[in-house]
């Protein structure tokens, strides 16, 4: 368990069994341990697949600073707006964040998984490293 201004430090795992696109919404976790919650399918580029559980309270605030620099949004929801934070900052991102959060970004990319939590460490946010992985 990971306390105070560690609890928002990145954790990167190179991996691609960890979390796959899910371009049709469902659950994901009951088989990998993940975190379990709905999957929101936003993603315009598809480039990052995300896993969120939590609330951003200042997400509002952050979507408009998002569309004065050209961001588009198709929903009304704050999951939509941190995977649009989170392209566009990367993790720098966090520190704009004022909410209770855990949450994975998988880049398709870079092939890289990124995991954070709240700085206060509400949601918790669980990870192992399994043998052959």
């Amino acid at each position: 368990m990971l306390s105070g201004q560690q609890s928002i430090t990145p954790f990167r795992k190179r991996s691609t069994e960890w979390l796959a696109p899910c371009t049709t919404g469902g659950r994901m976790g009951q088989e990998s341990g993940l975190i379990q919650h709905e999957l929101v399918d936003v993603p315009a580029d598809e480039r990052y697949v995300m896993v969120y559980n939590g609330e951003i309270y200042n997400f509002h605030s952050l979507r408009e600073e998002l569309e004065q620099v050209g961001k588009r949004f198709r929903t009304q929801s704050d999951t939509e707006v941190l995977l649009e934070a989170y392209g566009y900052w990367g993790a720098t991102c966090l520190s704009k964040f004022h909410g209770m959060f855990a949450l994975a970004v998988y880049d398709t990319v870079e092939n890289e998984l990124f995991l954070a939590r709240d700085r206060t460490g509400i949601k918790p946010l669980y990870y192992a490293t399994l043998d052959g992985a």
